[in-house]
């Protein structure tokens, strides 16, 4: 049964301090073969002459200006200004392909149960020297702009990348639990679903999106695009993998299981933990990537700081002791632990070579 009602689009941008790109990712909008209803853009307390960029070269584009607030904020404002019966979110410096909104729309009046729809996205530098990998995924390809990703999708290229982790519909908030899948720009939310659930934490300034794909998986199962339908830009100035930023996303993870808590009903601190050791492989290897971070930089403070949510987020002593260990030797850990699943021969031969690295014989 479709929608009685087709479904209308406000796309929406967010930008601080990125006039070219965010003109970019406006141009890509624009360019869509089903149009938006209404393209809205915030610039959240910008200073290098945005808003004078766009109302002379995108007059149609909608700008709501407002202090530096922060992206939670500012997307909370577009989303209170928009008419369209669902919100299409972009990051002021990636790009849509051309389809996105004629794929999403279809796909929406042909599944009315539809809240909460999102699809993969392309990873492109603008050039070879730029970033190869973020994110745990490698870089597609390279391309100057928008026309050249085009192309270069269009000539049939295959991506290195496996986007099967979207995939979570049926288990959507379990797996969310895990670890966060997907990015915001490339999500389409029913704007009722956006507010029944709060919109954005205006407090959080890292994994603000992945608290709200969650909350939204609290009422609705995430649906997921087959095709690849954005370009998401890798540049030297994303972070993600920082000591500080590491901190702010573990403090999130203990919100949502401390103070949050996930799961319906009534639980006691000693259940909690129990559905917490569940994660414990996923979440060990997040936060020895954050802790070793700062061990590296000689952050006391901050590897105290990560300790403590460690703590919090790791109730199986195994985890805490993987965490302590510097991750080359994990990775050989696994490394053996696969091996040794193949038969006895090569895991003997393992445990010599983990012996080997943990224990290295001086030189004479």
């Amino acid at each position: 049964m479709a929608r009685t009602v087709p479904p209308t689009f406000s796309a929406i941008v967010t930008t601080y301090q990125r006039r070219e790109l965010v003109l970019q990712s406006l141009h890509s909008i624009l360019d869509q073969t089903r149009p938006a209803d209404e393209v809205i853009l915030v610039i959240d307390g910008s200073t290098d002459g945005t808003a004078d960029a766009v109302r002379q070269e995108l007059p149609d584009v909608r700008i709501i200006e407002q202090p530096n607030l922060g992206r939670s904020i500012a997307l909370n404002t577009a989303a209170h200004a928009a008419n369209g019966s669902f919100l299409c979110f972009l990051d002021d410096d990636d790009l849509w392909h051309r389809e996105k909104l004629e794929d999403g729309e279809q796909y929406l009046i042909e599944n009315p149960e539809c809240m909460a729809l999102r699809n993969p996205v392309w990873f492109f530098a603008t050039s070879h020297s730029g970033p190869t990998s973020a994110y745990g995924f490698r870089r597609d390809f390279v391309a100057a702009d928008l026309a050249e990703c085009h192309a270069i999708v269009d000539s049939g290229y295959l991506s290195p990348n496996d986007t099967g982790y979207l995939d979570i519909m049926g288990n959507s908030y379990e797996l969310l639990l895990e670890r966060n899948r997907g990015s915001y720009s490339s999500t389409i939310i029913s704007r009722d679903l956006y507010f029944r659930v709060g919109g954005f934490q205006p407090t959080q300034t890292t994994a603000d999106d992945w608290s709200f794909f969650l909350n939204i998986a609290r009422l609705a199962e995430w649906h997921t695009l087959p095709r690849r339908l954005g370009f998401q830009r890798l540049h030297s100035a994303q972070a993600t993998a920082s000591t500080k930023n590491g901190i702010r996303i573990l403090a999130a993870k203990v919100g949502v299981w401390r103070t949050g808590r996930p799961f319906p009903g009534s639980m006691r601190e000693d259940a909690v933990d129990e559905r917490l050791a569940s994660y414990g492989e996923c979440y060990r290897e997040e936060i020895q990537q954050f802790l070793w971070e700062a061990l590296r930089n000689r952050r006391l403070r901050d590897v105290r700081i990560i300790r403590g949510l460690a703590a919090s987020l790791l109730p199986r002593w195994r985890d805490r002791a993987f965490v302590a260990l510097p991750p080359p030797i994990t990775w050989r850990y696994s490394r053996i632990m696969k091996t040794a699943s193949e038969g006895p021969d090569r895991g003997a031969e393992g445990v010599r070579n983990l012996a080997s690295a943990t224990n290295p014989t001086r030189r004479r």
